[in-house]
C-alpha cells in the first residue's frame, strides 16, 4: 500500500506540473518573429462635394491598413471610428459638408499593428459651380408677319424670308438662347432692313455675336431649280406679288451664258404663279454643283440669282 500511495502522489504532481507548464507557454498575440509594420507615412485628406479622399504612402512590411476617425481633433484608437481593410485612395463618401473629420491610419501585419499615423483633417465643401460658356441662339423667329429663322451654327447667323412688301423697319423677334443674356433682347422691334448683330453672353462672361438678315420675296425672283443629274432638270420662278406681271424679254442664263434664253414676248406671269423651264426650253444643263443661275428683267439687270 504504500508503495501504491507513492507512485500515486507522484502521478498527482506531475499533473499539477504540467498544467502549470502548459499556462506558462501560452502564445501571446501576434507573431513576435515578425516586425510590426512601420508608421503609414505622408497621410493626406483631400475635401470633395460630400465626401473626403484618404491617401498614404505605403508601409514596409504591411499587409493591411486600418483606418480611424472622428469628428473631434486627437482621433486614437480608442476614441476614433475603426474602419479595417482600408488602402490607399480610401474614399469616405455622403458626408456632411461643411462638417470637419479628423483621421489617422496605421499598417497591420501579423507581428502586430503599428502606432497611428500624424492626423489629418478635412472638410468636405460643395463643389464650386463652372460657369457655362455656351452663348448660342437656338431659335430665332418673327412675330408679325410670322417667320421662322434658319439658324447656322457654324458662322454664328440667322436668315429668315418674309413676304414680298413687308416693311423691314419695325420686326419683333422671338428669342430663345443657351447663354446668360442676349442684346438687343427678345421681343423689342428691330430695324432688319439691314443685318443686325445680337450678341449673346454666357454665364462665364463671353460673349459671341450672331448676324441676323431678314429678306423679304422678290416681286418675281427664283423658286425652284432642278439640277443633273435628274431627267427633268429645270428652273422655276414665280410672281410674289397680287397682280400679273409682264416678263417678256426676261433671260435665264448660268455662269457660261447668262442670258442664254430669252422669255417670248408677251408671257404673262400671273400672281402666285410658279412656272417652270426645262432644260431643253432653256438650251443649257443644270450642274448638281457648282452652278449659278441668273434670272435678269427685260432691261439686263439681275433680278434674282441660286447657287449650289
Amino acid at each position: 500500500m504504500k508503495v501504491v500511495g507513492w507512485f500515486v502522489s507522484i502521478a498527482v504532481v506531475c499533473s499539477l506540473l504540467l498544467a502549470s507548464c502548459g499556462n506558462a507557454v501560452a502564445p501571446a498575440t501576434g507573431d513576435k518573429t515578425v516586425a510590426i509594420p512601420a508608421i503609414p507615412a505622408n497621410p493626406k485628406a483631400e475635401a470633395g462635394d460630400g465626401q473626403i479622399t484618404l491617401t498614404w504612402d505605403a508601409s514596409d512590411r504591411a499587409t493591411s491598413y486600418t483606418l480611424y476617425w472622428s469628428a473631434s481633433a486627437g482621433v486614437s484608437k480608442t476614441t476614433g471610428t475603426k474602419v479595417a481593410d482600408v488602402t490607399s485612395s480610401y474614399v469616405q463618401k455622403n458626408l456632411t459638408n461643411g462638417t470637419k473629420r479628423y483621421f489617422s491610419v496605421s499598417a497591420t501585419n501579423v507581428g502586430g499593428e503599428s502606432s497611428l499615423s500624424k492626423e489629418v483633417t478635412a472638410t468636405p465643401v460643395l463643389s464650386p459651380v463652372v460657369p457655362s460658356s455656351t452663348k448660342a441662339i437656338t431659335k430665332f423667329d418673327l412675330v408679325s408677319p410670322v417667320a421662322v429663322g434658319t439658324i447656322y451654327s457654324t458662322s454664328h447667323s440667322v436668315n429668315l424670308t418674309v413676304a414680298y412688301g413687308t416693311t423691314l423697319t419695325s420686326l419683333v423677334p422671338l428669342i430663345t438662347h443657351d447663354g446668360k443674356s442676349i442684346s438687343p433682347t427678345s421681343g423689342v422691334p428691330a430695324d432688319f432692313s439691314t443685318a443686325k448683330t445680337y450678341t449673346v453672353t454666357a454665364d462665364d462672361g463671353t460673349t459671341q455675336g450672331w448676324s441676323v438678315t431678314v429678306t423679304a420675296h422678290l416681286a418675281v425672283e427664283i423658286y425652284s431649280v432642278t439640277a443633273s443629274p435628274t431627267a427633268s432638270e429645270q428652273v422655276s420662278i414665280v410672281n410674289n406679288t397680287s397682280s400679273s406681271i409682264d416678263i417678256s424679254g426676261w433671260t435665264i442664263g448660268d455662269l457660261n451664258n447668262p442670258t442664254a434664253y430669252s422669255i417670248p414676248a408677251s408671257t404673262i406671269l400671273s400672281s402666285g404663279v410658279v412656272r417652270s423651264f426645262s432644260h431643253t426650253t432653256i438650251g443649257f444643263r443644270v450642274n448638281d454643283s457648282g452652278e449659278t443661275i441668273y434670272l435678269k428683267n427685260a432691261s439686263g439687270a439681275t433680278v434674282d440669282s441660286w447657287q449650289n
